[in-house]
């Protein structure tokens, strides 16, 4: 015992470490290095502010302003606070973590494209963006066809942009007033990535945002910020810069080969693999499956297609990935699957559908559509919930208004016992819409849908229904990809509505579960495609 009392002594000085470093900009501080790229404007430290972009001086700004290095370690928690006045225009700022391995004295080149949009190899940014014009074409690399405020916000991680929003809160000012608006973000070493945290003026606008692969590394602080034909300006006071708890190392992963580029066309709409999982020696904390989209010799297929990802046990299938194919265009994307982990075991059969209608050409040199490859990644580690059984709950596609074919004549009433072993609970519910015109209301892809659901005696409500597509971080593409839908869109992985139960769940019991679509007649229902949603459902159980 004496010797983990003194180990712990000896330890806890390593790791347990901080440095705090404020910037309030009383007086010229020659260790933040100021960078003109853009017109006649120079950034300047004066009367206690950082003058980042001066818009009542013409236009087409672009500076930078780097912060010294505070520490050449890795940290598992870095924290940035700061007040920002950053007005409407065009195009905004971005607050970057440079890498100081990739990024250092003698290669800092940070004339970026887009600092509203920083996408840096090896570095994590945020971007702030003032500029998303609305636009009345159904096509066309313009998104904001609803003319939505011009308020996004955008998680950049080793040069590709994660995942962009428009802000729930105001952050631009007001140009009459001078008000700065406080900010603060969080960034947490997890396992198999990074949770990012944003708030601004006490309100969260990301919550713990899982960013995969996104491990500790030397960092640089560096903000950008820019206009163009508009004028924008960008002040910044009282930048406070905090570095915690030295990072430990990670394990490396282990990486599972599903899928090789498998192509996609008529003759291979659903394709069966078989996958060997590795019988793992120590707990695994998180799985990431990597799905990547490239083209055939002839092209990409040029239209938007429903996909699915699915793993067989006990000739039970259970969906474990659904997304949308993007118009004419190839993409990347990570998703956690660590809530199937019961299922990665052994041999299984692994399926692939796409449902795409891509003919098949006379010479392969000429074929049109994707190869498909699909990988896992298992972290090492101990996560705060361990799934320990996974269960189907409604599965299928169903017409969605139509009285001879109700759709709740396919969602009976569950009832499920926990296991004893069980602590806690999710449901996840991969419900999309499909369908149009002529149905009524253009319903299933273009109709708002609002659901509830009934666990004992506790009711959760939702609305099948997607409004960020424009935002989609495989933008732009062909096709009506910035249109509103019913929950997915062209060129992006479909997010579940998850009920979490941890307040419901007690080992040994029974949940009663019910699924209520909202009513709706389809007075066009005829031999066309008509609305329907597409269920795939499970009840995750942990210990």
């Amino acid at each position: 015992m004496k010797k983990t009392i003194i180990c712990l002594i000896i330890l806890l000085p390593i790791f347990l470490h901080s440095i705090e470093q404020i910037w309030n900009f009383d007086e010229p501080d020659s260790s933040v290095i100021l960078y003109k790229y853009g017109k006649r404007y120079e950034p300047k430290i004066e009367d206690g502010i950082l003058n980042l972009v001066n818009g009542g001086i013409l236009n087409n700004h672009k500076n930078v302003a780097v912060f010294p290095i505070l520490d050449n370690n890795k940290y598992q928690n870095i924290e940035l606070s700061w007040k920002m006045y950053l007005t409407h225009g065009a195009e905004g700022c971005g607050i970057a973590f440079l890498n100081t391995d990739i990024l250092n004295t003698d290669s800092l080149a940070l004339d970026f494209k887009k600092w509203h949009e920083p996408n840096i190899d090896g570095s994590f940014a945020i971007g702030f963006d003032v500029c998303n014009p609305p636009t009345s074409a159904w096509f066309g690399p313009d998104g904001n066809y609803y003319d939505r405020p011009q308020r996004e916000i955008s998680l950049h991680w080793n040069g590709t942009e994660i995942k962009k929003i428009m802000s729930p809160i105001e952050f631009r000012a007001d140009q009459e007033e001078e008000e700065f608006k406080e900010f603060y973000l969080k960034i947490h070493q997890v396992i198999g990535g990074s949770e990012i945290t944003l708030k601004i003026e006490d309100e969260i606008v990301f919550n713990s945002f899982f960013i995969a692969e996104m491990q500790p590394y030397p960092v640089r602080l560096a903000i950008g910020g820019q206009s163009s034909e508009q004028t924008t300006t960008i002040m910044l006071d009282d930048v406070n810069l905090i570095l915690a708890n030295k990072a430990r190392k990670m394990k490396e992963p282990f990486n599972v080969i599903a899928i090789d580029k498998q192509p996609i066309f008529i003759d291979y709409r659903e394709t069966e693999h078989h996958v060997i999982f590795p019988e793992f020696k120590e707990q695994i904390g998180r799985v990431i499956l990597t799905l990547e989209m490239t083209d055939m010799p002839g092209g990409f297929d040029t239209w938007d297609r429903g996909a699915a990802i699915y793993i067989w046990q006990d000739s039970i299938r259970y969906e474990i990935c659904r997304f949308i194919t993007p118009y004419n265009k190839g993409h990347v994307w990570k998703v956690d699957v660590t809530d199937f982990l019961p299922l990665f075991v052994g041999k299984k059969q692994m399926d692939l559908r796409v449902d795409t209608w891509q003919k098949k050409e006379e010479n392969p040199e000429d074929q049109i559509g994707w190869y498909v490859s699909i990988n896992f990644d298992f972290y090492p580690g101990t996560p705060d919930r361990i799934p320990i059984k996974v269960q189907n709950l409604w599965s299928g596609s169903y017409f969605y208004g139509d009285p001879l074919d109700p759709m709740s004549s396919h969602l009976p009433q569950l009832k499920l016992k926990i296991p004893e072993d069980a602590a806690d609970a999710r449901i996840k519910l991969m419900v999309t819409g499909h369908g149009m015109y002529p149905n009524s209301l253009n319903a299933g892809e273009f109709m708002p849908a609002d659901r509830t659901v009934f666990v004992n005696d506790y009711k959760f409500e939702n609305r099948l229904w997607k409004t960020d597509c424009y935002l989609n971080s495989c933008r732009p593409q062909d096709g009506t990809w910035k249109f509103d839908r019913a929950s997915w869109a062209p060129g992006s992985i479909v997010e579940a509505w998850i009920i979490e139960l941890k307040e419901i769940a007690v080992p040994g019991d029974t949940l009663t579960i019910d699924y209520v679509p909202m009513a709706y007649r389809n007075l066009s229902v005829g031999d066309h495609w008509k609305a329907n949603h597409w269920f795939e459902s499970q009840i995750i159980f942990y210990k």
